[in-house]
């Protein structure tokens, strides 16, 4: 069993708090320390303990306790994050934010700093972490590179992904901007950009009936040419010659 001390038991340092001296009391600094987790201050026939900063005296009064200082605001000065330590506390940031003194915790540009932007083209910041976004007639599928609209499509400045020409339309390469890139097939007539639809041109009601001798047939952005039973087409896809039928 531990020798009685001249304290007065509570949760707080007794280092300035006036104790009164026991006459039967012999402890001794020099001895065990006084038997005092921390600091042992020697009084006249007796001992008062005391701790470090961090550290509160139990009821005991000679043992010390750590003080959990994430658990009471007016202790923490964290912004974030708190953890506790053996007689203190240190201060986190989240993810994005950086500390300038160990326990503000202030926003983090990632834009301004390359190795931290990882956007191919456009970086906005934001609290706590950055967006990428890109240049028209590119998407991203991963959220930080940018890849180019492929052929006959396109992508605008509000656009979330690139679009596919109208039908019968198309482009004349990739990382297109607008619909009016947007170009009508051959064999069609219209104005995608202005949105009128691309349509089969008639060749064979052109007056000329495609320059066919006899029969001119309409198909989907073309024409072609066409002989009564008897008829060959000759060469140039136009003509038509009778058939020569020999005889032995």
């Amino acid at each position: 069993r531990l020798p009685s001390v001249a304290v007065t038991p509570g949760d707080e340092d007794f280092r300035n708090t006036p104790r009164p001296i026991s006459p039967t009391s012999r402890l001794s600094c020099q001895e065990h320390n006084g038997y005092c987790s921390h600091y042992c201050h020697q009084e006249p026939g007796d001992v008062r303990c005391s701790c470090r900063s961090g550290y509160r005296l139990s009821r005991d009064t000679r043992t010390c306790t750590d003080v959990d200082e994430c658990q009471d605001e007016k202790l923490s000065k964290c912004d974030h994050l708190c953890r506790n330590t053996a007689g203190s506390y240190n201060c986190l940031c989240r993810q994005g934010y950086t500390s300038p003194d160990g326990f503000r915790c202030e926003d983090v540009d990632e834009c301004l700093d390359d190795r931290l932007n990882k956007c191919d083209h456009t970086c906005r910041n934001t609290e706590g972490g950055y967006i990428c976004s890109c240049r028209e007639g590119f998407v991203s599928s991963d959220g930080f590179r940018c890849e180019g609209c492929r052929v006959n499509s396109y992508r605008t400045a509000t656009d979330v992904s690139c679009k596919e020409c109208p039908a019968n339309s198309h482009t004349d390469g990739g990382e297109k901007t607008s619909i009016n890139d947007c170009i009508c097939n051959p064999g069609f007539t219209g104005n995608p950009g202005r949105g009128i639809p691309c349509t089969d041109i008639d060749e064979c009601a052109d007056g000329e009936n495609f320059g066919c001798s006899h029969t001119c047939i309409n198909n989907p952005g073309s024409a072609h040419c066409a002989c009564p039973l008897g008829y060959q087409l000759k060469e140039d896809g136009k003509t038509c010659i009778g058939e020569v039928t020999l005889f032995i």
